[in-house]
């Protein structure tokens, strides 16, 4: 029968799910991973090394610079002659603005906020505006308007994928994280719900839907500008799916141990000795330290990632190397690192099972009650 501790811990890690923090590179935590792996395989006499793979295998091959994420759009133009004929319904200015010598060298949030400004600019000289102008003037700011309106997106994709605050958030890091940072997770959270309400005014000007003031105030230059602050030099998210996929690896190396022993069935190997090392190994390096921190691996990564996600998912019309970021953080890194986890509960289960191996005394209740935090 399977012990009662060891029943709890597996009902802990099939309910278990991942995430992480922002800190410098960990050298701690990685080493926690590889500790108990080396340990596992000393006391069970299984070779090591064959299987392993290093930091830099997890990362995904042929990253998209941010050059190779930026999306090219053609931008409408208009005469000197053609511009000087229109009234002055705020396209004069807004232009004259755009073409200053320190406005050439807009970032893509200050390009995006001129787009969405002359669009609704345009909207507002056909409305107000049409009793001045001939029908070749509203012809002419229809046709820009319409290629604006197409344009939008491409510039939000911009924003959301080549920013250099937005690209380094999500630009994969051998990098793990040394626990949950509330700070950082929040900063992430805001600035990625921010960027998916700002889709949505963008999807409504692609779409010709009016926009209230309301919608301008809340999605203005100066808001876009304080939501890429929070993810300046924040590589939280990235650090935290690494951390997750780093977990995930080196748990199934570990499972990989177990699960070697159990299949030939070694249990004439273990002194008293060697078990009383093994139950040191679980407990202490596995229980004490990995469940925990895995524990918070999921907890943050399921705060954040419908934010994330969320903005990264609902993006139409992206470029290949645009979806190559979308498929990398949408691939279920939770669920397999769950899986993992499971895996690895049912081997241990299994050995103890085959070699009778008794563990009354391996760990208290009081401590016991301190694992049972389960993710839902």
């Amino acid at each position: 029968m399977t012990e009662p501790w060891l029943t709890h811990i597996i009902k802990f890690l099939l309910a278990a799910s991942v995430v992480a923090v922002t800190s410098a590179c960990s050298p701690a935590e990685q080493a926690m991973f590889t500790e108990y792996n080396e340990r596992l395989a000393r006391v069970l006499d299984t070779q090591t090394g064959a299987s392993e793979s290093s930091k830099s295998d997890l990362l995904p091959a042929n990253w998209p610079s941010r050059k190779e994420l930026f999306q090219s759009n053609a931008a409408p133009t208009i005469s000197v002659i053609e511009l000087l004929a229109l009234p002055d319904c705020g396209l004069k200015y807004l232009i004259s603005q755009r073409n200053e010598i320190l406005a050439k060298h807009m970032n893509t949030a200050a390009q995006l906020h001129y787009e969405i400004d002359m669009i609704v600019a345009l909207k507002r000289c056909q409305n107000e505006f049409a009793n001045k102008m001939t029908s070749a003037d509203i012809s002419l700011l229809t046709k820009i308007e319409a290629e604006k309106q197409q344009n939008i997106t491409g510039h939000f994709l911009n924003l959301l994928f080549a920013e250099p605050e937005t690209h380094l958030a999500l630009k994969p890091i051998t990098k793990t994280v040394a626990g949950r940072s509330h700070q950082h997770e929040q900063d992430v959270i805001e600035a990625f719900d921010y960027f998916k309400g700002l889709s949505l005014l963008v999807s409504n000007l692609q779409q010709g839907t009016d926009i209230t003031l309301e919608q301008r105030a809340t999605f203005s230059l100066e808001h876009t500008q304080q939501a890429l602050s929070r993810l300046y030099n924040n590589r939280y998210f990235s650090e935290l799916v690494f951390s997750m996929q780093f977990a995930k690896t080196q748990l199934a190396q570990a499972t990989l141990y177990i699960q070697t022993v159990s299949d030939n069935n070694h249990c004439q190997q273990f002194s008293k000795q060697k078990i009383a090392i093994l139950k040191n190994v679980l407990m202490l390096f596995y229980i004490q330290q990995q469940q925990p921190y895995m524990v918070e691996l999921i907890q943050s990564y399921q705060q954040i990632r419908a934010a994330v996600i969320g903005s990264l998912l609902t993006q139409t019309n992206l470029t290949p190397k645009q979806s190559q970021v979308v498929i990398y953080y949408n691939s279920g890194i939770d669920i397999e690192l769950k899986k993992s986890s499971q895996e690895h509960a049912r081997a241990w289960q299994t050995l103890l099972k085959q070699c009778n191996i008794q563990t009354q005394s391996l760990v208290s209740g009081r401590k016991l009650n301190t694992l049972q935090s389960v993710v839902e």
